[in-house]
């Protein structure tokens, strides 16, 4: 049900990218987030949670409706909650909803309007965010992935879960399909020619300038005066080490082992500013529920339709499909969900909900994988 859910989102041939910021993660919580939207929302979030802390009692969930009776130590009370019902309500607000969004340059400049409210994002500096993101994420990562023809074998565990899949950069391209814990991310999408990047490496000779050239997917080492050694990526093998920032690349080719080391940031930085730059986005978002987006890269045009009502509509059906039963126990929550074929245990404090909330959002990739 979660595959389909954003494989409706996102089709094939889609641009897709997930980018967190370091900056914003570092400094920016859940309860940061919320008190911008409402103080009074924070304060319903803060007076729960210090609820819970003392409750006691059982809470059932059917087909996404929450009902139980909590005791603390001053009052009896229930717990009920219609999910399903909610997010119907929050769909029929959809429907009333129109807005434009713009990315030019790597900048993006959107307006809302909900019913009566107009909200507007002016400005924001989309491509510096997201190359910034993506460099937290892989500067957090200590691991060794295996290289086969020219693709980065990706096999790791992270505190949201499993990350597993192949990033290929050897036919001019960069094509990634992996399985994270949001859903299947499958995506295609041309370096172009500005992708040339210079790095030294040791050679028999001595160290020389080499070039990673990922428009014409070869890498071109200058052994000799005038006339470089051309190595497809897609012959090439071996192993790229991620430790505090810093990538080390171990590779065999035909013409003997290459290893050299570089910085996470600056390649990254490069990669994602230029291709965002790159990108033009023009989107508008309908009264009937319907996102249009149009793509353009170069001379390469992508359109598609999101049909947001339709996949609120299945997120409505994910939660008739949610049931389980949990226990409150002064500060512990355990019990078992289902959620359509799959179950989950839980066992969990609320001191951990509260830290999810009032500590760094950053603070999120160092936490466990959940059960």
């Amino acid at each position: 049900m979660l595959s389909n859910l954003f494989s409706s989102i996102a089709p094939e041939d889609a641009l897709l990218s997930i980018v967190p910021d370091s900056e914003f993660f570092d400094t920016t919580s859940v309860l940061d987030l919320v008190s911008t939207v409402s103080e009074e929302a924070e304060e319903f979030l803060l007076d729960g949670l210090a609820t819970l802390e003392t409750a006691v009692g059982e809470i059932s969930i059917d087909a996404g409706v929450v009902d139980g009776i909590l005791t603390t130590a001053t009052d009896t009370f229930s717990a009920l909650f219609n999910g399903p019902e909610f997010l119907t309500e929050a769909l029929e607000v959809l429907a009333d909803t129109t807005g434009t969004l713009s990315l030019v340059d790597g900048i993006v400049n959107a307006t809302l309007q909900v019913e009566d409210e107009l909200f507007d994002v002016v400005d924001f500096d989309l491509a510096t965010f997201a190359a910034d993101g993506i460099s937290f994420l892989l500067s957090s990562i200590d691991t060794t992935l295996p290289i086969e023809n020219g693709a980065l074998l990706i096999d790791v565990e992270t505190g949201l879960g499993p990350i597993s899949g192949v990033i290929d950069i050897a036919d001019g391209a960069l094509d990634v399909d992996l399985d994270t814990p949001i859903g299947a991310l499958d995506f295609t999408t041309d370096f172009g020619s500005e992708a040339v990047y210079t790095f030294e490496v040791p050679t028999p000779l001595g160290t020389v300038d080499a070039t990673l050239n990922l428009d014409s997917g070869n890498l071109e080492i200058p052994l000799f005066i005038g006339s470089p050694i051309i190595v497809p990526l897609s012959s090439l093998s071996g192993d790229l080490e991620l430790a505090d920032g810093t990538a080390t690349l171990a590779i065999d080719s035909q013409f003997g082992p290459i290893s050299t080391s570089f910085e996470v940031d600056e390649l990254v930085n490069d990669l994602v500013i230029d291709t965002l730059t790159g990108l033009s986005i023009d989107a508008a978002l309908t009264p009937d529920g319907l996102l249009d987006v149009l793509a353009t890269s170069g001379t390469e045009i992508f359109e598609t339709t999101v049909d947001l009502a339709d996949l609120g509509a299945q997120a409505v059906s994910l939660l008739e499909q949610t049931s389980g039963d949990i226990s409150l126990n002064e500060g512990l929550i355990s019990g078992i969900l289902s959620v359509g074929d799959d179950s989950f245990e839980i066992t969990e404090t609320v001191a951990d909900l509260a830290a999810l909330l009032t500590n760094p959002i950053g603070d999120l990739f160092t936490l466990p994988a959940a059960v």
